[in-house]
């Protein structure tokens, strides 16, 4: 499987090279590439359409120690044409030295080594209490698909205000700064 993997990754790099233009275009005709190559349909229209991407957002090679260097293990392309081959097992089989084939970009998250919104437990406590503090009901019943409350009117904008803001406009708000 290794090797299977290999020549379908190294036949798909020659596709990209060869068969393709940068505008995801054949340079020969689709069904003579599937008929001479043995290239299954699906394959080579996954092929193009990586071949189009790679015009805005670049394939850089690098080898397999270089992205476990960089972390960028999410960004590497990898064709797994034997759907029972998963990318572990793949990456697994990849020796240190291959060269494999990065997205670019592959800068890291904004967020990275650092707590999600999602991790802000009293923030969103605080958010939670004061959106049940300012809302009303519209009249829709649960089930309705739809919204079922709505600000108060005089809701009119979500940036942090200050806390005189707060307390000329009328809005009740408990949680503490």
């Amino acid at each position: 499987t290794h090797t299977h993997t290999h020549t379908h990754t190294a036949q798909n790099q020659w596709l990209r090279q060869n068969a393709i233009d940068v505008h995801g275009n054949f340079l020969f005709c689709r069904d003579c590439l599937v008929a001479c190559l043995d290239v299954h349909t699906t394959r080579l229209q996954r092929q193009r359409l990586i071949k189009q991407k790679q015009k805005d957002q670049p394939i850089l090679e690098m080898t397999k120690q270089e992205v476990i260097e960089k972390r960028l293990q999410n960004f590497v392309l990898h064709d797994l044409e034997d759907e029972m081959l998963t990318f572990e097992v793949w990456w697994k089989s990849v020796e240190l030295n291959e060269v494999v084939e990065v997205q670019y970009p592959h800068e890291r998250h904004g967020l990275a080594g650092r707590p999600s919104n999602h991790a802000k437990k009293e923030a969103m406590t605080d958010f939670f209490e004061f959106v049940d503090l300012n809302i009303q009901p519209n009249g829709r019943q649960a089930g309705s698909y739809s919204a079922q409350y709505f600000f108060v009117p005089k809701f009119t904008r979500i940036a942090a205000p200050v806390a005189t803001h707060l307390q000329l406009s009328g809005f009740r708000y408990t949680g503490q700064r």
